[in-house]
């Protein structure tokens, strides 16, 4: 993916703010594709040979130097303004690339027939001012990024269970809905999973639900009983996180986890509503 010659957006602010531009990116082996490989093998005497175990990848996060300048000298006022946009941050901030500087078209995808736009997640530390047009004309930095990888925007799915009873037990009716997961990591995704309880269960009791990935494994079961009626339930398996303190509702502590490619989703129990929300990873 290139950076060169290309404005940006940082925290929500564009860098046309302050005729900014991409300069430059440091190229090193922390830029490479997807790390630093390592293939593993296990030696064996007879008959001489070495039998291949699996491969490791170096998943340090991104960490590179870049440069922003301008085609004149920045004022003291916009210096300072640049300056707490840029370098004084409370945490890790998106960093987009204009749309219409993305001439090979790298810095997004179109999914479903919506653009679905593609950010370092990164801190920008260890600034130096670069002097020219007879004065400040740009800062070159350090840019420490939260993964390995790029993300892109959040993707959504959603659909509504047309259940007509509602049980978990084994004979339980099913709901199936497909997702597909356009990733450039193999590893598996922790979604952010909404699902909103519908009417008591067939056995009279408290709603509750079931989801899992058949495609992932069909044993690996997300769940929670003892519900209401109408509760929205959000659970992040990034963080562990599962909203309005009903952690002792999670009966079945599995997150869903997706996979790359298509994902075949199950649902069973009192479900009105379901969703999941995922980011892609793009490697640079």
């Amino acid at each position: 993916m290139e950076f060169y010659g290309m404005r940006f957006e940082y925290d929500g602010v564009s860098s046309r703010l302050y005729d900014l531009m991409i300069a430059s990116v440091s190229k090193s082996r922390d830029m490479s594709v997807s790390g630093k490989a390592t293939v593993v093998t296990m030696h064996n005497r007879r008959p001489t040979a070495n039998y291949y175990l699996n491969t490791r990848w170096d998943k340090g996060n991104l960490v590179f130097d870049m440069e922003f300048v301008s085609e004149r000298a920045l004022t003291e006022a916009e210096q300072r303004a640049i300056t707490k946009w840029l370098f004084r941050t409370d945490g890790y901030k998106r960093m987009y690339f204009e749309l219409l500087d993305d001439e090979q078209a790298e810095w997004f995808d179109i999914v479903d027939g919506e653009t679905v736009r593609t950010y370092l997640n990164c801190i920008l530390t260890e600034p130096e001012k670069i002097d020219g047009f007879g004065g400040v004309c740009g800062y070159k930095c350090k840019a420490v990024c939260d993964a390995p990888n790029a993300w892109s925007d959040e993707i959504a799915a959603e659909a509504e269970p047309d259940l007509s009873s509602y049980s978990v037990n084994t004979d339980g009716e099913e709901y199936t809905f497909n997702i597909y997961v356009n990733s450039d990591m193999g590893e598996y995704i922790y979604p952010e999973l909404i699902v909103t309880t519908s009417g008591t269960m067939a056995d009279g009791s408290s709603p509750a639900f079931r989801v899992w990935n058949e495609t992932d494994s069909s044993t690996r079961i997300t769940g929670m009983d003892g519900l209401g009626q109408g509760v929205t339930v959000t659970m992040d398996g990034q963080t562990n996180y599962i909203s309005d303190g009903l952690y002792e509702k999670f009966t079945l502590p599995y997150f869903l986890r997706l996979m790359d490619g298509m994902n075949e989703l199950h649902v069973k129990g009192s479900v009105s509503k379901i969703g999941v929300i995922w980011r892609n990873r793009r490697y640079l």
